[in-house]
Protein backbone atom coordinates (compact mmCIF):
# COMPACT_ATOMS: atom_id res chain seq x y z
CA UNK A 1 0.00 0.00 0.00
CA UNK A 2 1.21 3.22 -0.93
CA UNK A 3 0.65 6.26 1.67
CA UNK A 4 1.27 9.90 1.64
CA UNK A 5 2.12 12.14 4.47
CA UNK A 6 1.81 15.77 3.95
CA UNK A 7 3.32 17.58 6.77
CA UNK A 8 6.00 15.97 8.48
CA UNK A 9 6.22 18.53 12.02
CA UNK A 10 6.09 16.56 15.34
CA UNK A 11 2.88 14.67 14.73
CA UNK A 12 3.33 14.32 11.06
CA UNK A 13 7.31 12.88 11.21
CA UNK A 14 5.69 10.78 13.88
CA UNK A 15 3.23 9.19 11.52
CA UNK A 16 6.31 9.35 8.84
CA UNK A 17 8.46 7.60 10.85
CA UNK A 18 6.39 4.68 12.03
CA UNK A 19 4.77 4.25 8.53
CA UNK A 20 8.49 3.53 7.41
CA UNK A 21 9.08 1.37 10.47
CA UNK A 22 6.26 -0.89 9.57
CA UNK A 23 7.18 -1.30 5.88
CA UNK A 24 4.72 0.67 3.86
CA UNK A 25 5.62 2.44 0.71
CA UNK A 26 5.79 6.30 2.03
CA UNK A 27 5.52 9.34 0.13
CA UNK A 28 6.38 12.73 1.73
CA UNK A 29 5.86 16.36 0.94
CA UNK A 30 6.70 19.30 3.23
CA UNK A 31 7.30 22.85 2.67
CA UNK A 32 10.66 22.38 4.76
CA UNK A 33 12.42 20.50 2.00
CA UNK A 34 14.91 19.65 4.35
CA UNK A 35 12.41 17.35 5.96
CA UNK A 36 11.55 16.15 2.94
CA UNK A 37 15.59 15.23 2.55
CA UNK A 38 15.58 13.46 6.03
CA UNK A 39 13.00 10.88 5.13
CA UNK A 40 14.01 10.34 1.65
CA UNK A 41 17.39 9.38 3.31
CA UNK A 42 14.86 6.80 5.92
CA UNK A 43 13.80 4.83 2.74
CA UNK A 44 10.66 7.47 1.58
CA UNK A 45 10.21 9.10 -1.55
CA UNK A 46 9.81 12.64 -1.82
CA UNK A 47 7.16 14.89 -3.92
CA UNK A 48 6.97 17.53 -5.57
CA UNK A 49 3.79 18.72 -4.48
CA UNK A 50 0.21 17.90 -2.70
CA UNK A 51 -1.19 17.37 -6.02
CA UNK A 52 1.47 14.68 -6.95
CA UNK A 53 1.61 12.85 -3.92
CA UNK A 54 -2.76 12.81 -4.03
CA UNK A 55 -2.23 11.24 -7.67
CA UNK A 56 0.22 8.18 -6.45
CA UNK A 57 -0.82 7.21 -3.11
CA UNK A 58 -3.89 4.84 -2.05
CA UNK A 59 -3.99 7.07 1.51
CA UNK A 60 -3.05 10.19 2.04
CA UNK A 61 -2.74 12.03 5.83
CA UNK A 62 -2.64 15.77 5.87
CA UNK A 63 -0.66 16.87 9.26
CA UNK A 64 -0.57 20.80 9.19
CA UNK A 65 -0.77 23.44 11.86
CA UNK A 66 -3.41 26.30 10.70
CA UNK A 67 -6.20 26.22 8.83
CA UNK A 68 -5.19 28.47 6.09
CA UNK A 69 -1.88 25.82 5.81
CA UNK A 70 -4.40 23.05 5.42
CA UNK A 71 -6.66 25.20 2.85
CA UNK A 72 -3.84 25.62 0.89
CA UNK A 73 -2.27 22.00 0.97
CA UNK A 74 -6.01 21.23 -0.79
CA UNK A 75 -7.19 23.92 -3.06
CA UNK A 76 -4.02 25.58 -4.42
CA UNK A 77 -3.21 25.34 -7.88
CA UNK A 78 -0.99 22.56 -6.86
CA UNK A 79 -3.02 21.05 -4.36
CA UNK A 80 -4.62 17.57 -3.28
CA UNK A 81 -8.09 18.97 -5.00
CA UNK A 82 -6.10 19.43 -8.43
CA UNK A 83 -4.95 15.67 -8.60
CA UNK A 84 -5.52 13.87 -11.92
Amino acid sequence: MKVGVVGLGRMGGAFARNLLRRGYELYVYDIVKSKVEDFIKLGAKGVSSPAEMASIVDVLLTNVPKSEDMLSVYLDENGILRAP
